[in-house]
């Protein structure tokens, strides 16, 4: 049985102490999104009249720091598709702004049924948050649903070899000279997915970024990826060419935004070096980020320097 091979035995452990630091700012944004409108949520002065020691979260606030929580280890942890099939909570105190906490993430049981689409697996979740003196200030019980065609997933999310963008090896600085072409580099498709993942590490939920209407009431003909997302994917080419900053400096990149980033790209990185500097181990590059259809949406320049 799948929950026999790969829960059962790691009921009642624990995953790593995670340390986090609550912001104003945070709670803000948080509250903002689940359209709360208690002010202890958003006005110090407000929340401290009402006899807390500054903002306070939500209640449910402290979901946004267990879902990005470490797996446990041993545990399988589905990289998509889990379906959230409850949640209990038991509060102590509040988790007030501005302060550091600790969430620990337990495995609490695992079983097993049959439904009408197949067999699924169920998973109680318990978090454990503490403040900075490790006393109590939540409990959370999560269940989580997984269908069994998640199932033929098992060790293959985390393998680099699953990935479908281009591999290539890092250039040597000695074989460097002006005109040499870089390595063309095919970065994974553009997916809601990954914006959505973008959007919440940014804190940038621009909705032409989510919705094709409001994309398009500004002439854009779909949903677009954000430019800095853009950005990060060419972060990520010059990283292949020079090999990672254990390897090389960056000195400076430029960027010129062409056209956008449509969801469903798979955008094609190009760059030629355009000077070599042996004494200070320099290199500068030209390079382009081509769409689908081979037109540029990003075009620039940058120098780093090689170890």
């Amino acid at each position: 049985m799948f929950v026999e091979k790969y829960y059962t035995p790691y009921i009642g452990k624990t995953g790593p102490l995670k340390k986090f630091y609550v912001s104003a700012d945070d709670i803000r944004r948080f509250a903002e999104a689940a359209r709360e409108t208690d002010l202890c949520y958003f006005d110090e002065e407000y929340a401290k009249a009402q006899g807390y020691e500054g903002i306070i979260a939500s209640p449910t606030f402290p979901i946004s720091i267990s879902l990005p929580m470490d797996p446990i280890p041993g545990v399988w942890d589905a990289p998509y598709g889990k379906i959230h099939g409850g949640q209990e909570f038991k509060f102590y105190k509040p988790m007030v702004a501005d302060r550091w906490y600790y969430c620990q993430r337990k495995l609490a049981d695992a079983f097993e049924k049959e439904g009408k689409k197949g067999l699924m697996v169920f998973m109680i979740e318990d978090y454990d948050f503490f403040d900075e003196d490790m006393q109590p200030v939540l409990t959370t019980s999560a269940t989580v649903i997984l269908r069994e065609s998640l199932f033929e997933l098992v060790g293959k999310e985390w393998s680099a070899e699953e990935r479908k963008e281009t591999k290539v090896e890092p250039v040597k600085f000695e074989d460097l000279s002006e005109g040499f072409v870089l390595p063309e580099i095919v970065a994974d498709e553009v997916t809601r997915y990954g914006i959505a993942k973008y959007a919440g590490s940014a804190h940038d939920y621009n909705p032409i970024h989510f919705e094709d209407e409001a994309a398009q009431s500004i002439k854009f003909n779909g949903i677009i990826a954000h430019g800095m997302f853009s950005y990060a994917i060419l972060n990520h080419a010059v990283n292949c060419w020079f090999g990672g900053q254990a390897r090389f400096e960056p000195k400076g990149i430029n960027t010129k935004f062409s056209n956008p980033c449509y969801l469903g790209t798979k955008p094609r990185i190009l760059g030629r070096v355009t000077a070599v500097d042996p004494a200070e181990r320099t290199v500068c590059f030209d390079y382009q980020m081509l769409d689908n259809n081979g037109a540029p949406m990003l075009i620039g320049n940058g120098c780093v320097k090689m170890k």
